[in-house]
């Protein structure tokens, strides 16, 4: 084997390689990726639905969804912030 000069990996790195397998004439490798793909994404979401249904019922549980109706009566800007919404 012979000692490769300055810069011939470079050069030789954009050749196309010649693979020695031979394409396989079944379609179903091809067809199984793609349900492979289909069923990632679906699990994907599944799995974004039911953190966001845990996220949503631990806030539920522990702060609360709704501001006390007293609250809401008088104006939440007055209750939270102490200040009126807009000048008299």
């Amino acid at each position: 084997m012979r000692e490769r000069g300055w810069g011939e990996g470079i050069r030789e790195a954009g050749k196309p390689q010649r693979s020695r397998e031979r394409p396989s004439p079944n379609p179903l490798p091809q067809a199984g990726e793609g349900f492979l793909c289909i069923t990632m994404v679906w699990s994907g979401l599944v799995w974004s639905g039911v953190v966001s249904v845990i996220a949503f019922a631990l806030v539920k549980l522990v702060v609360g969804l709704r501001v006390p109706e007293e609250a809401e009566r008088e104006g939440l800007d007055i209750t939270t912030h102490g200040e009126t919404p807009y000048e008299n």
